[in-house]
């Protein structure tokens, strides 16, 4: 599961103290079939997961974790335990869901999983400690990765040809034909010689 819209998921009362609903919220957004309002925020948030690639997924990813640390570091400075712990763990599942997207069969997965587990680590102690300085250590350890993966993205972007498939995807689909009612469909990969 991909964190999406960790900000707006919050529901904030609205001047009279109620449940923001569309007309107190006085935005355009929708309910969605859980009964939860969608704000235009959370309904472009959703849009930009559905329509990135993967490197995009991590860079959305270390965004959302970086928007958690200045309100995580808030909560410790008005001594809130409670209003701390939704944050962090939030910032413990992204990094829990980047440590699985990596390919440990590959060498730079390796470094990039030390240093996940390092900052899930400290992440823990930071909680442990209530102590916004290890935030900021977090904070400082995982920018230059995000700025590395952000020019990365910039430097394949004119490259990409849109609607292309990287290499590592299927470059063969066939079948995708009805019989007998049940779906067959072939995928081949000619790199793995996968077969599906």
């Amino acid at each position: 599961m991909i964190p999406t819209g960790l900000k707006a998921e919050r529901r904030a009362p609205d001047t009279q103290g109620g449940p923001v609903t569309p007309e107190s919220a006085g935005d355009p957004g929708a309910w969605n079939t859980q009964g939860a309002f969608i704000t235009p925020e959370k309904k472009y948030q959703a849009a930009k997961v559905m329509s990135a690639s993967p490197l995009e997924l991590i860079l959305v990813m270390y965004e959302q974790f970086f928007a958690l640390i200045p309100d995580i570091k808030a909560s410790i400075g008005k001594k809130s335990q409670a209003a701390m712990e939704p944050d962090s763990e939030r910032a413990h599942a992204i990094i829990e869901e980047l440590i699985n997207a990596l390919d440990f069969d590959i060498e730079m997965s390796k470094d990039l999983g030390a240093i996940y587990f390092y900052v899930r680590d400290r992440i823990l102690e930071a909680n442990i400690r209530f102590d916004p300085a290890i935030w900021d250590h977090i904070e400082a350890t995982m920018r230059p990765l995000y700025e590395g993966f952000s020019e990365a993205a910039k430097q394949l972007a004119p490259t990409a040809k849109p609607g292309a498939l990287p290499s590592n995807n299927p470059s063969i689909v066939a079948g995708m034909t009805y019989g007998q009612g049940k779906l067959k469909e072939i995928v081949v990969n000619t790199k793995s010689g996968l077969q599906v």
